[in-house]
């Protein structure tokens, strides 16, 4: 069966933040220098599996992310809907499949591999509606937002970034996939046990995710978010002077319309 291009972290992302951006343009932490009309694409699912995932991509693009990514609009929705957990199970497995299959994922025991290649088919089999669940690899949806509202260090350009990690941490025995995507993370239990603190943003039929006045953030999570800011930041300062150039001549030019 043929395979299309597909994108790892889903194509209406990058669609809003070229939308909503002054230049019209991506870039990417690992070439900042270099311009981008569009995210990460592989010949990766089959073309069935595109326009199936495609109808959550949808759903979850016009229900959840476009109204929460107005700036007055508070960050609340209810999972009742299976779609917003299809969605989820389609990032953090495309994410976990795209690390493991191109050798990113190093220093593991066998055990935490069998683990790995057990969440990998588990979300397989639900998303090819094989399993009704997920079991233990909860998936879970952290608004960045709070931490904006909240005093931590965030910035607006690191908010609309896109990156995806695995991390695995064994002082907690807890491995998850890691997507950062605009306005939100989203999370994929993989190994271990994930701390009692990532219920209130699990996906699952009882739950509503939202902004708190105090949120409290695992540790380890608060880790890789440092991490992943500041291969951002590193990024950032690597765009030379005549990138910055074009950036405020087209910013000038696409404002003065």
């Amino acid at each position: 069966m043929d395979k299309p291009e597909s994108h790892i972290v889903s194509k209406f992302f990058f669609d809003w933040l070229k939308r909503t951006s002054p230049t019209g343009f991506l870039r990417e932490p690992q070439n900042s220098n270099k311009r981008l009309q569009d995210g990460l694409k592989l010949e990766f699912l089959c073309s069935n599996c595109e326009k199936v995932m495609g109808k959550w991509e949808k759903s979850f693009s016009e229900k959840i992310f476009k109204p929460l990514s107005n700036c007055n609009a508070t960050f609340s929705f209810k999972c009742d809907d299976e779609y917003i957990l299809k969605f989820g199970v389609s990032i953090v497995w495309r994410a976990l499949e795209y690390n493991y299959g191109m050798n990113l994922i190093s220093d593991m025991t066998e055990e935490e591999l069998n683990d790995m290649q057990k969440a990998l088919e588990t979300w397989k089999d639900y998303l090819l509606d094989n399993s009704q669940g997920i079991g233990k690899n909860h998936v879970y949806i952290i608004p960045v937002k709070q931490f904006l509202d909240n005093g931590q260090p965030i910035s607006i350009a690191y908010n609309r970034s896109v990156g995806i990690d695995f991390k695995v941490f064994d002082d907690q025995y807890w491995g998850f996939v890691f997507v950062k995507v605009p306005n939100m993370i989203i999370i994929g239990d993989v190994i271990g046990d994930p701390d009692s603190n990532m219920k209130k943003y699990q996906i699952y039929k009882q739950n509503t995710i939202k902004d708190e006045v105090l949120p409290i953030i695992p540790e380890v999570v608060v880790r890789v978010i440092n991490n992943s800011i500041a291969h951002f930041e590193k990024g950032a300062e690597n765009i030379s002077q005549h990138q910055i150039e074009k950036i405020r001549y087209t910013y000038n030019k696409t404002s003065n319309k």
